[in-house]
């Protein structure tokens, strides 16, 4: 019985760690720090404009300066890497379908953008959730 419980629970909670990815990121997200790479660290102030909106059916925006950049979908799904999640970005570009995986984690109201494993001078990159 207890070997059941256990099993039952551990389904459970990888079913929820999933989920939760996606609850996680819904909402706009504003830049406001890069840290590495070769600028080594740059702060961004609020209000500067730069934003990641991912909306709850899936989609996403990208905008500068209040004009959107890119849009399309996203996925969100788990990592090798404990506490980090893989983002799954589809957009169109120039008559072309572009994806873009990036590794992100979630800390203190903060999206993070980790630098990808195969570049060395990638910064890392900071967004607070604005709603």
């Amino acid at each position: 019985m207890i070997p059941m419980v256990l099993a039952g629970m551990t389904l459970f909670s990888c079913s929820k760690r999933n989920t939760d990815g996606g609850q996680l990121i819904t909402g706009k997200w504003e830049l406001r720090q890069q840290i590495g790479g070769i600028a080594a660290k740059i702060d961004y102030p609020p209000g500067n404009g730069n934003l990641c909106v991912f909306n709850a059916d899936n989609s996403f925006r990208t905008v500068h300066a209040d004009t959107t950049t890119s849009s399309g979908t996203y996925q969100i799904k788990t990592s090798a890497h404990a506490g980090d999640w893989l983002l799954v970005l589809q957009s169109i570009a120039n008559g072309q379908l572009q994806t873009t995986t990036d590794s992100v984690r979630f800390a203190n109201a903060r999206l993070i953008f980790l630098p990808r494993e195969t570049c060395c001078d990638m910064a890392t990159t900071y967004f607070e959730r604005l709603q």
